[in-house]
């Protein structure tokens, strides 16, 4: 289509075939538009991880506990506890607090001891 580029020995070079070693190839159709037919692909969101399941992917069950006490559900802090306690790291992560360190979890103990 119309421009060829010319060569050192001055011959007119062939324009360059549309295929995966070059840069047009990458974006091709990204600016075309759908028609009235054609089935349109939502792209999916990437879910952001909350807080604690960071901690757990990285192996930081301290932070990880702290982290599902610091939110407060229920739910949530029996999973991370039980997460935890599969790894058998329920010690690791309760080791080295304080007093004021192991108050929000034995006050989460004292009230959901008899609901597990």
């Amino acid at each position: 289509p119309g421009f060829h580029k010319v060569g050192p020995s001055g011959r007119r070079k062939a324009p360059r075939r549309l295929d995966a070693g070059s840069w047009q190839y990458f974006i091709r159709g990204q600016n075309a538009k759908a028609a009235e037919g054609d089935f349109k692909v939502q792209r999916m969101r990437s879910v952001r991880l909350q807080a604690h399941d960071r901690a757990l992917k990285r192996f930081r069950f301290t932070e990880a506990l702290d982290a599902s006490l610091a939110g407060g559900r229920p739910e949530v802090i029996s999973a991370v506890i039980d997460e935890i306690s599969a790894h058998g790291a329920l010690g690791k992560a309760l080791a080295g607090r304080d007093a004021t360190a192991l108050q929000p979890v034995l006050r989460y103990v004292m009230k959901h001891i008899g609901n597990p």
